[in-house]
């Protein structure tokens, strides 16, 4: 017994180990790639490029319904082959026609989006906005599938080859000083091949014989299919709301100043990689204080809480500081000069990396208050809608970074009021 509980924590630890790794390439070569495409693409196209990426996030989030969240749980309990066989087809035959009604919707409201966005170009780009749903559902189903049947090298070596090819994309259409539409095509082809790679290994992971043959009866399909939605719809709502608050402050640049402002919002207002530490000592965080909580040792949970948070805030503090002193040099390193006006949103910016210094609805979480989570989220969204409009119009350029400053501000602190009333423990 004790041997085995050895090695599952030896291959917990490993798995943490790739994946965190995995995540910090990750986020270097993405910001690699951006830095490239902010150089070698006009703001106008880079802007372009934006309105597509929030249109299909805003889309993935809606029709996905957080399915995705069901293969940590039902595949992961499922044992017989068939059983996990049924998983993987009505998941994926489930997925598939939800990603592509996301691209048909997409589709039906292009002449809008243009219209919102004031760019009348985005029609040309139809068949992203169409196929882009699927890669993105289907790519992140990966992920689940890979770390619920062990294979966290597969991942990493397919997160590392996926992220490296699109940076190879943008270096070619570069040499060979290829059009904007040349990329996107390019671009597309790496998220279908990827795609389909994620269709041949969800085969193979189920053992099929032969897929074509294969069938599920129409009653068992629903069964499954009501048990996974039940359980992974309230966790998508959470996410839409969390993305729609993301997306906003970018949804409003885009419909008042357009797309070459949008470009430089976009930019400014991105999640610098300095983040991740504050991830990695939530994810180490999370068992240990779901354990302290359990033995109600709730004042000590909140005390090494405390000494976690005392750590990431020195740190991203330290850096977000040395940040905001230096902005337009950053600016300027890491998207060219053509971005530095959105040099005063980019401190704002790393004034909310500072926030981030912990997940302040960690306790909520473990212990089980998810629904309080989830309502100072509504809450949060409903007054950034508002705060983004008003500020916008007050401060201008800069109003919707202020807007989403004061909105985490807020959250977090009735995150953490809430926190003090169940642990209690005095808030100051």
């Amino acid at each position: 017994m004790l041997s085995i509980l050895k090695n599952n924590k030896q291959s917990l630890g490993g798995d943490a180990a790739k994946l965190s790794f995995s995540n910090i390439l990750s986020l270097l070569i993405n910001l690699i790639s951006t830095m490239l495409l902010s150089r070698f693409r006009t703001p106008y196209e880079y802007g372009t490029y934006s309105q597509i990426l929030i249109a299909v996030n805003l889309a993935v989030n809606i029709f996905s319904l957080g399915l995705p969240n069901s293969i940590n749980y039902f595949f992961a309990r499922a044992e017989k082959k068939y059983d996990k066989q049924k998983f993987l087809y009505v998941y994926f035959l489930f997925a598939t026609l939800s990603s592509l009604i996301a691209g048909l919707f997409l589709l039906v409201l292009m002449p809008k989006i243009e219209l919102y966005f004031h760019n009348f170009n985005l029609h040309l780009y139809s068949y992203v906005f169409f196929l882009l749903p699927l890669s993105v559902i289907i790519i992140q189903s990966n992920s689940n599938i890979l770390i619920v049947v062990g294979k966290s090298s597969k991942l990493v070596i397919y997160t590392f080859l996926h992220n490296a090819s699109r940076l190879l994309a943008i270096l070619f259409v570069f040499l060979f000083k290829f059009s904007f539409s040349t990329y996107m095509l390019l671009y597309m082809l790496i998220e279908i091949a990827f795609t389909t790679i994620v269709y041949i290994w969800a085969i193979k992971i189920g053992k099929f014989e032969n897929i074509k043959t294969f069938k599920v009866p129409i009653y068992e399909i629903q069964k499954l299919l009501k048990q996974m939605l039940n359980f992974s719809i309230p966790l998508g709502l959470g996410s839409m709301v969390s993305t729609i608050s993301l997306e906003l402050d970018k949804l409003i640049i885009g419909n008042l100043m357009g797309t070459e402002s949008l470009a430089i919002y976009t930019n400014a207002a991105k999640e610098l990689p300095f983040v991740i530490i504050a991830s990695a000592f939530t994810a180490v965080l999370m068992p240990k204080l779901s354990k302290m909580l359990k033995k109600n040792e709730k004042k000590e949970a909140v005390m090494l809480w405390g000494d976690s948070l005392l750590i990431t805030y020195t740190l991203l503090c330290f850096l977000g500081v040395a940040i905001i002193v230096f902005a337009p040099q950053v600016i300027i390193f890491l998207y060219s000069e053509k971005y530095i006006a959105g040099v005063n949103v980019f401190r704002v910016y790393t004034l909310v990396l500072i926030m981030r210094s912990t997940y302040f609805g960690i306790i909520l979480n473990i212990s089980g208050n998810t629904k309080k989570v989830f309502y100072s989220s509504i809450m949060s969204l409903l007054l950034n809608i508002i705060l983004n409009y008003s500020f916008f119009y007050i401060f201008g350029f800069i109003g919707p970074a202020i807007a989403t400053f004061v909105c985490i501000l807020l959250v977090n602190s009735l995150q953490l009021i809430f926190t003090s009333k169940i642990t209690e423990v005095a808030l100051k």
